[in-house]
């Protein structure tokens, strides 16, 4: 039994046995008359009526008590009734001021699919006025190519008898055009017996649009991805040929250059030697370049390895390596004792410290006093490294450039360099998902920055 049944029975069962208590509340005095005079021996008769209840005041209670709070009862559930029939009035009002002015469209239809209701959205969503289509079948404004999947739909629904349904699908619209919608279809009982249908559309048509649009991004970004994996097939190929073909005739150059000079030493004249030395440096350039390009190239695809490092062990290893490129006597190299670890990659985080502090040695090997200092520091989010030098230093106008591929702020003849350690070391601190920065003033040198996220 429905709940709107439920609430009709117990409002006709308050009026009927209100009704029902009246009318025996005024059968009760009569009878109750009827019995006193007969125990009595009284003449039944208004004026002996009229004396005894005068004479028997409780004869009054017992008689008219009753009928009297049973006509209260009565007005009472009269009132209830109408308090009710208004209460009930006022919320079908307003449930009906609810659906007609929703932002869906919501219709009813009877069991075969003939629209019984349909709210004022519809006009608006699909051009209809909703009395165009009351009493027409749901099936006259399904686009032609959905009928049959529309009607399998309801049918299904119909058999297992599934509560609610969604189902999207194309409608005409009254211009004649084909709407997408998205349609939540809800069946109606009464008993275990299917009534009808309630059903709520919405319009989906810019979803669809913007679905077809993603659709087209997603294959456009397929067709890009398969053009950068030949792209790299093609550059891994390259670095095959850079690393096997190009590097064995710069050392047989190199060789070659270097017998001449010592094996001829007495033969060659001062130009021939000088040529040789620098057909050696050149290929030893060369040499480097190549080697840059390949870290370069694959240190997109190698993969991270993390553990935590002891950086004043890395820092102490890397001045070890390079104690033959400087003088230690005159360059002063303070370290902190207490660098912080670091959870990074131990091979790329000990190439980045190689190249920060190879540079701030290279460019400040022309000072009288060169000094350079390497620290470290962590905060609430990050641990930050820093390399600081009193050397060359550089113009912050030209900051953009600074970590760019083959871009350098000095001239070849200042300073060696082909111009890409910076580049891979913002981009290995970049892997690491850290920063890459940098301070400085010409001729009066400059710090260098990184930092690491905490583990």
């Amino acid at each position: 039994m429905t709940r709107t049944s439920t609430i009709n029975g117990r409002k006709n069962f308050t009026l009927r046995y209100s009704l029902y208590g009246m009318l025996f509340g005024f059968v009760f005095p009569v009878l109750g008359l009827l019995v006193h005079f007969n125990e009595h021996n009284l003449v039944f008769s208004a004026k002996e009526i009229f004396r005894q209840l005068i004479s028997e005041p409780l004869l009054i209670i017992i008689c008219f008590a009753p009928p009297v709070l049973m006509a209260a009862g009565y007005i009472i559930g009269i009132a209830a009734e109408r308090i009710y029939r208004y209460a009930k009035e006022e919320t079908t009002a307003s449930f009906q001021r609810m659906i007609e002015y929703a932002g869906d469209i919501f219709y009813t239809s009877d069991v075969y699919g003939y629209f019984k209701y349909i709210n004022s959205r519809l006009q608006k969503e699909l051009g209809y006025s909703p009395e165009e289509l009351i009493g027409k079948h749901y099936t006259e404004i399904v686009a032609p190519a959905w009928k049959e999947k529309v009607v399998a739909f309801y049918t299904k629904q119909f058999k297992d008898k599934s509560p609610e349904s969604i189902f999207e699908f194309q409608v005409l619209c009254k211009n004649g055009r084909p709407c997408w919608i998205e349609q939540t279809v809800t069946l109606r009982f009464q008993d275990e017996n299917i009534t009808g249908y309630n059903g709520i559309v919405r319009d989906i048509e810019e979803r669809k649009e913007q679905e077809v649009l993603i659709s087209e991004l997603y294959s456009n970004l397929e067709n890009k991805v398969a053009e950068v994996e030949k792209v790299n097939k093609e550059l891994d190929a390259f670095a095959y040929t850079v690393s096997h073909d190009l590097r064995a005739p710069l050392r047989h150059q190199i060789i070659a250059a270097e017998m001449l000079r010592t094996d001829y030493i007495n033969l060659l004249p001062a130009d021939a030697s000088e040529l040789c030395e620098t057909i050696s440096k050149s290929a030893k350039k060369m040499t480097t370049l190549i080697e840059d390009l390949l870290r370069f190239s694959k240190l997109g695809k190698q993969p991270l390895h993390l553990s935590t490092n002891n950086m004043n062990q890395t820092v102490e290893i890397i001045l070890r390596e390079l104690s033959a490129t400087y003088d230690s006597t005159r360059v002063s190299i303070k370290v902190d004792e207490k660098l912080p670890d670091a959870f990074s990659d131990a091979s790329m985080t000990r190439q980045v410290w190689a190249n920060f502090i190879s540079n701030a040695i290279k460019y400040s090997s022309k000072k009288e006093n060169p000094v350079i200092e390497i620290g470290g520091r962590v905060n609430d989010k990050e641990t930050i490294y820093f390399v600081k030098d009193n050397g060359a230093g550089f113009d912050m106008k030209h900051y953009d450039k600074l970590f760019a591929s083959f871009s350098r702020l000095h001239a070849s003849h200042e300073f060696s360099g082909n111009g890409l350690g910076l580049n891979i070391v913002k981009r290995i601190i970049e892997k690491h998902k850290g920063r890459v920065w940098a301070e400085g003033k010409l001729n009066e040198g400059a710090t260098f920055y990184f930092s690491l996220p905490l583990k």
